[in-house]
């Protein structure tokens, strides 16, 4: 950048730090193997020995998510995967992969799907 013929040195670029390749495979197996229950930052962080603040930069920086984007997007994939399933109901699948009601879950599924979790069923039947 120049400013009346004189160069203004630019700002020093952070280096985008990351999760270890170990740190985000041990982080991102313990999300989909718990994905039923209330997952805590401080839970995640505390798995790898980091501040839940530290951690939610380098996750974010590692996967492209915060870590609460990321597990929403779990149990969407697992719901999904259920629902083509048949097997269980609609509420019985939303307690399964973690949301806190039938309701809940079928608010977020519409908004990150754009349709309803039973047009996803229709669509498995057909």
């Amino acid at each position: 950048i120049r400013a009346r013929g004189f160069r203004v040195p630019r700002r020093p670029q952070r280096s985008r730090t990351v999760l270890a390749p170990w740190q985000l495979i041990r982080v991102l197996d313990y999300i989909r193997t718990n994905i039923g229950t209330d997952l805590k930052l401080f839970e995640l962080a505390a798995l790898l020995n980091l501040s839940p603040h530290h951690f939610s930069l380098l996750f974010r920086n590692s996967v492209g998510l915060s870590p609460h984007q990321f597990v929403i997007r779990e149990r969407l994939r697992a719901a999904r995967a259920l629902i083509r399933e048949g097997r269980d109901s609609i509420g019985e699948i939303a307690v399964r992969v973690g949301f806190s009601s039938h309701s809940h879950f079928c608010e977020t599924f519409r908004k990150h799907t754009g349709h309803a979790p039973s047009k996803t069923a229709l669509g498995a039947a057909r």
